[in-house]
């Protein structure tokens, strides 16, 4: 009996024991459902879907519009919602197996249900060109290299990029890879895609910004660019200047004519919309490269509008049909001016018509200063090797030319008495020389070379005063015949310069101790 009564306790215990454990249960369970409620655990799938396509969604390490950015999403990329923290934000996994990326995405840029499926991709796809690349599990190089067979031809879709990395898919694996342009062709997205941009933001729209060779004011131009531009930021800000790519053409920009990672919609469009008028053909080709030797893109008959990036003197470079390239300005009925004064004007690419070297065509703009002006000697101590400018007729100006040929462009026109520092040999029919720090080529015949015993000619060069017809406005003396290169000083009207030579929009002057350039059309 003792033993029965005893084994009864232990039943009696468990029995209790399992009631209050059904009490725990249901309020852990009734807490879980209210802690749920508050959005805590939602395991949903959404789709990235900004309202503009061409914008990028960020992935921030905090649930705030000023956290760090771990990568900008496109289009139609499919994310993991693991928790809705109700207050805008969820928190979401975006790839598979080791190659996840995890942070913070505003819910109102997220599609959710069936409104997912009418989601447009925007997800650029990409084709490797080699093998020397690598898929990693994190963006960094001692990530876990994930194991696919690298190869040339495989296909690769663009998830969302950080400065450095892109996040990918390939096959059935994501993952990490650096950004190396030469190892990926673009087949389908805008130039720009898988790199931060910035868009063309000239103060005055009726600009264009000129495209350099090298980050310096003077280099050549590859082509003017106009306000609403978007450009592939392809380096940080150095010296004032950033190398970006507009298509496949690559060169630099003066960074403070860019608003850099703005939206692309962020600066009105002065992008002009032309029509193809080919009188001599059905239409146009659209070329990969400014050249006719290059690659055509597609034929595109008269009468197909096409939207101008940009212009160089005899090509457009194009939007049309999703695809960006170069048109022959010559095929479009409406002809743009290339030639302009203000900040991108590549002024000085016009002819004259004076002597030593011109061509036929008249020049057109300013011709020089008109009436009569004291003249002045040269001012300036130069320590190089150095020449002289002597026409025989003390009237002529001699021609600054870009190339050593008298039908190159004109990069200004030049009175005696001018100094120009050699750069190169003085034996032959043309000499290459620097007037400030514009670099050209002046005929031989005109120039007296310092140390050949020749007397140096009487200057020629006119004084001539600031008159900006705006009297509560200055006038800016630049380093280049540009507005966007550098700024040397402001001059109140009154002040004496002078003049060196000159083109159709730019007075190459001497004020201040300071050589440079000033517009022309607030001289008298």
């Amino acid at each position: 009996m003792k033993h029965c009564a005893f084994s009864r306790r232990p039943c009696r215990f468990i029995r209790h024991a399992l009631a209050s454990f059904g009490l725990v249960f249901a309020f852990c369970f009734l807490l879980n459902v209210a802690v749920a409620d508050e959005g805590s655990v939602l395991p949903e799938t959404a789709v990235v879907s900004n309202p503009n396509p061409q914008d990028r969604l960020n992935l921030r390490e905090q649930p705030t519009e000023t956290a760090a950015s771990l990568g900008k999403y496109y289009n139609g990329v499919a994310v993991q919602v693991d928790q809705d923290l109700q207050n805008g934000w969820v928190h979401v996994n975006i790839g598979n197996g080791e190659g996840i990326a995890r942070g913070y995405m505003s819910a109102q840029y997220l599609a959710f249900g069936q409104a997912a499926q009418t989601v447009v991709s925007a997800i650029p796809q990409y084709q490797s060109t080699s093998s020397r690349w690598s898929l990693r599990a994190l963006p960094n190089d001692s990530g876990t290299e994930l194991p696919i067979r690298y190869a040339s031809g495989m296909q690769i879709e663009l998830l969302g990029f950080t400065d450095e990395w892109w996040h990918v898919r390939v096959g059935d694996y994501t993952g990490y890879i650096r950004h190396n342009p030469a190892a990926f062709k673009q087949v389908s997205g805008s130039y720009y895609d898988g790199y931060r941009t910035g868009v063309v933001n000239n103060p005055n729209p009726s600009d264009r910004l000129n495209l350099r060779v090298q980050p310096n004011a003077n280099a050549a131009s590859l082509g003017k660019y106009y306000n609403g531009c978007v450009v592939a930021l392809l380096s940080d800000e150095s010296d004032g200047w950033i190398r970006v790519r507009i298509g496949n053409l690559e060169g630099y920009m003066q960074a403070r004519y860019l608003l850099l990672n703005a939206g692309i919609d962020s600066v009105a469009s002065a992008m002009p919309t032309v029509t193809v008028r080919n009188a001599s053909g059905t239409g146009l080709n659209l070329r990969e490269n400014p050249s006719k030797d290059s690659a055509a893109l597609g034929l595109y008959p008269n009468g197909t509008s096409v939207q101008v990036l940009g212009l160089s003197e005899n090509w457009y470079h194009v939007q049309v049909d999703g695809k960006t390239g170069f048109m022959i300005s010559s095929g479009f009925s409406d002809r743009l001016s290339y030639s302009s004064s203000g900040a991108s004007s590549s002024a000085g690419n016009s002819s004259s018509s004076a002597n030593n070297g011109s061509s036929s065509k008249e020049n057109t703009g300013w011709n020089g200063p008109t009436g009569t002006h004291q003249t002045a000697e040269w001012p300036l101590v130069i320590d190089d090797y150095l020449a002289v400018v002597n026409n025989p007729k003390a009237t002529d100006r001699l021609h600054l030319r870009a190339a050593a040929s008298e039908k190159s462009a004109s990069l200004g026109k030049y009175y005696n008495g001018v100094r120009v520092v050699i750069d190169g040999p003085v034996d032959g029919e043309w000499t290459k020389v620097m007037v400030g720090n514009l670099e050209g080529y002046m005929k031989t015949e005109y120039l007296v070379v310092s140390g050949e015993g020749k007397p140096y000619p009487a200057s020629a060069m006119p004084v001539m005063t600031v008159n900006n017809p705006n009297s509560e406005q200055c006038v800016d003396l630049y380093a280049g015949q540009s507005q966007e290169s550098e700024f040397l000083g402001v001059y109140d009207n009154g002040t004496s310069v002078i003049l060196m030579g000159f083109n159709a929009t730019w007075a190459h002057v001497i004020v201040d101790g300071k050589v440079g350039f000033m517009l022309a059309k607030y001289l008298k």
